[in-house]
C-alpha cells in the first residue's frame, strides 16, 4: 500500500541532548539500519522506516542544494556535515547537525542536536536558497546551480572561504557545545575512549591559531617584499646620484638588491607553502571531529545495553542488524576515519617540518640586511650627503627586524604545534 503524504506542522519534535542517532544506507540512499533512537524521534516502525529512501524524514523546508552538496561529496568519497531539517512521520520538524560518511556498501549518517545558537540563522538562510530554487520552477539543475552559488556567497560574507570551512568549524562547535552543556555524568562522558578524542579536539584550537598567524604573515611577508624592493631601488638611485662619491655605497645598494631578491623569493615560497598548511589543517580537523563523534556515538550506543537484550532475529527486525553488527560498523567506521586523520596528521607534521625550515631560512635572510645596515650606515657616515642613504637603510633596518621578530613569534607557533600534534595517537584511541 503507498504511503500518505506527510504534511508538516509547525511543532517541534523535540529530543534529549544525550542523544545520538544513526542511519545507514545503501549507495541508492535506501536505509538498511538505525538504532532506535532514530526511529523513535522519526516516529516510524522498523518495517516502515527500514527499506525505504531515507528522503523518508526529508523536510520540504530544506533546500535541495544542501542535498546536492552531500551527495557530491559522498560520491567523491569524503564525509559532508550540515545542519538538517527533519520531519516525523506526525509532520513535526526537528533540527540535526548530520555528519554522513561512505562505509562499506553505502553510507552512515550521524546526528546531533544543535547548541551552538546558529539555527536561526541557518532557517533563514534555508529560507532564501528555497525561495530561489522555487523561482526556476521545474528546472532543478539550474535551481541548484543558483542556490549552491548563493550559499558559498552567503557563507562568504560570513567570514567562511569555502563550504568546507564552515562545515568543520560548525561541526566542531556543536560537538563542543554539546560536551559543555552535558552532564559529566553520562555514559558517553565517562567513556575513556570519549575523554581522550576530546582532548584532541581541544587541540584544534591551537591550529585554527596556527592557521590564523601563518596567514597573516604571508600577507605581510608579501609586504615586507615590496617594501624592501622599494628600499632597494631607491637606495640605488641615491647611490647613482652620487657619482664617484658614493662607489662604496653602491655596493650596498647592490648588497640589498640582492637581499630583495632573495626576500621575495621567500615570500613567494612561504605564501604557497601556507595554502599547503591552510588546507593540511582544515583536512586534519574534519577527520578529528568526525572521529570524536564517532567513538562518542559508539559509547553511546553500547551504553544503551537493553536494546541488545532481544534476540538476533528480534534485533534484525528492530534495528536492520543485530546491535553486535552496528557496534562494529561504529568501530570500523572510526577506524578508517582515524586512520585517514592519522595520514593527515603525518602529511600536518610534515607541513609544519618545511614552514619552519622557511620560515627560519627567511628570519636569516633578514638578518643579513641587518648585517648590510650597519656596514651601509658606517660608509654613508663617511660620505657627503650620505645622510638620504643612510635614512634609507634605517628603513630597511626597521623592516627587517619587524619581519624578524613576527617570524620568531610564528616559528615559536610551529614548534609549539608540532609538539602537541606528536602527542595525537588516535589508533590507540579506537583500539
Amino acid at each position: 500500500m503507498a504511503r500518505s503524504k506527510v504534511v508538516p506542522v509547525d511543532r517541534s519534535a523535540d529530543f534529549d541532548l544525550s542523544e545520538l542517532f544513526f542511519s545507514t544506507t545503501d549507495p541508492k540512499g535506501r536505509i538498511k539500519s538505525c538504532n532506535d533512537v532514530f526511529l523513535r524521534i522519526a516516529g516510524y516502525p522498523a518495517s516502515e522506516a527500514i527499506g525505504a529512501p531515507h528522503s523518508l524524514v526529508r523536510h520540504p523546508d530544506m533546500p535541495r542544494c544542501v542535498f546536492r552538496l552531500l551527495w557530491s561529496y559522498l560520491g567523491a568519497g569524503k564525509p559532508i556535515g550540515a545542519y538538517v531539517k527533519n520531519m516525523t512521520s506526525n509532520g513535526e520538524f526537528y533540527w540535526v547537525f548530520a555528519v554522513a560518511l561512505p562505509i562499506e556498501s553505502g553510507y552512515l549518517s550521524v546526528r546531533l542536536k544543535p547548541t551552538s545558537g546558529v539555527i536561526p540563522a541557518v532557517e533563514e538562510l534555508y529560507a532564501k536558497l528555497l525561495a530561489t530554487e522555487a523561482g526556476f520552477g521545474t528546472d532543478t539543475p539550474a535551481a541548484m546551480d543558483a542556490s549552491t552559488a548563493q550559499l558559498v556567497e552567503a557563507l562568504g560574507t560570513l567570514g567562511y572561504e569555502s563550504y568546507d570551512r564552515f562545515m568543520v568549524k560548525s561541526l566542531r562547535s556543536e560537538i563542543m557545545s554539546r560536551r559543555t552543556l552535558m552532564p559529566r555524568t553520562s555514559a558517553a562522558e565517562g567513556s575513556n575512549k570519549t575523554g581522550r578524542m576530546f582532548a584532541i579536539l581541544e587541540d584544534l584550537e591551537l591550529l585554527d591559531h596556527l592557521r590564523d598567524v601563518a596567514n597573516d604573515q604571508a600577507r605581510s611577508s608579501d609586504g615586507v617584499s615590496r617594501s624592501v624592493n622599494r628600499i632597494a631601488l631607491n637606495s640605488s638611485i641615491c647611490a647613482a646620484r652620487m657619482d664617484e662619491r658614493g662607489r662604496a655605497l653602491g655596493v650596498v645598494s647592490e648588497q640589498t638588491s640582492i637581499i630583495s631578491g632573495d626576500i621575495s623569493r621567500e615570500a613567494r615560497i612561504l605564501e604557497t607553502e601556507q595554502s599547503v598548511l591552510d588546507e593540511t589543517i582544515e583536512q586534519t580537523s574534519l577527520q578529528v571531529s568526525v572521529a570524536t563523534l564517532l567513538v562518542e556515538t559508539e559509547a553511546y550506543f553500547l551504553s544503551r545495553s537493553h536494546i541488545a537484550d532481544a534476540d538476533r532475529a528480534q534485533q534484525i527486525e528492530d534495528f536492520g542488524a543485530t546491535c553486535e553488527e552496528l557496534s562494529s560498523m561504529l568501530k570500523q567506521s572510526y577506524s578508517a576515519v582515524a586512520g585517514s586523520a592519522a595520514e593527515g596528521v603525518a602529511q600536518l607534521r610534515k607541513s609544519l617540518r618545511t614552514f619552519g625550515a622557511i620560515t627560519d631560512r627567511f628570519s636569516r635572510i633578514l638578518l643579513t640586511a641587518k648585517v648590510n645596515h650597519v656596514t651601509g650606515r658606517s660608509i654613508s657616515e663617511t660620505v657627503e650627503g650620505g645622510q638620504q642613504f643612510s635614512g634609507l637603510l634605517d628603513e630597511l633596518a626597521g623592516v627587517s627586524n619587524a619581519a624578524r621578530a613576527s617570524l620568531d613569534e610564528l616559528q615559536d607557533l610551529v614548534d609549539s604545534v608540532d609538539r602537541r600534534v606528536k602527542r595525537w595517537n588516535l589508533q590507540a584511541v579506537g583500539a
